[in-house]
């Protein structure tokens, strides 16, 4: 086995999440909107060369929008109740984060590497298949058609016992 990989290069995990109350929509919304996207892609030519052809290596796009919230800013239990109580906050950071991943789908799409990884990790028990069409599908098409106008291949990861959104996955922009 390679060094890098016993080494794991791309592990990450939340210990606390950004969103605690309410009160946080303004400054998380501020967070995103705030954000910048910076290509690096000597880095990424730098990192492909060092693996060698042993390794193939995929771009990431952030988190679909709906997914970060749910993952990396509230969890998905907080996300749950803030979606019931709070839906149209929820809406305001969504559009923020996607306007943020077409963004970074252009820097990938303009990027050294052939194919990208968009999301992952939908619980489909949680987001159910209205809110998947409606939230999830949008995004992937827009940013598939981002990166295929380059030539560029996109998929996603998902890991979850996904028979109530098979038709919707299949419903997205190949």
């Amino acid at each position: 086995m390679h060094k890098l990989a016993q080494e794991g290069i791309n592990k990450t995990w939340t210990l606390e999440h950004l969103f605690k109350t309410p009160d946080d929509y303004k400054s998380l919304l501020f967070f995103i909107e705030d954000s910048v996207v910076v290509p690096e892609y000597e880095r990424v030519q730098t990192q492909v060369s060092r693996l060698g052809e042993d390794f193939v290596v995929r771009d990431q796009i952030i988190l679909e929008p709906m997914q970060a919230l749910i993952s990396d800013y509230m969890g998905p239990e907080t996300f749950s109740y803030e979606w019931a109580d709070n839906q149209d906050e929820i809406l305001k950071l969504f559009k923020s984060l996607s306007k943020l991943a077409m963004e970074v789908s252009v820097v990938v799409a303009d990027g050294p590497l052939e194919f990208a990884n968009f999301g992952g990790n939908v619980v489909p028990q949680i987001v159910g298949v209205e809110n998947f069409k409606k939230y999830y599908v949008p995004v992937y098409n827009e940013a598939a058609e981002i990166l295929h106008k380059k030539n560029k291949l996109i998929g996603c990861h998902f890991d979850a016992d996904n028979t109530l959104i098979m038709d919707a996955i299949s419903d997205t922009a190949h």
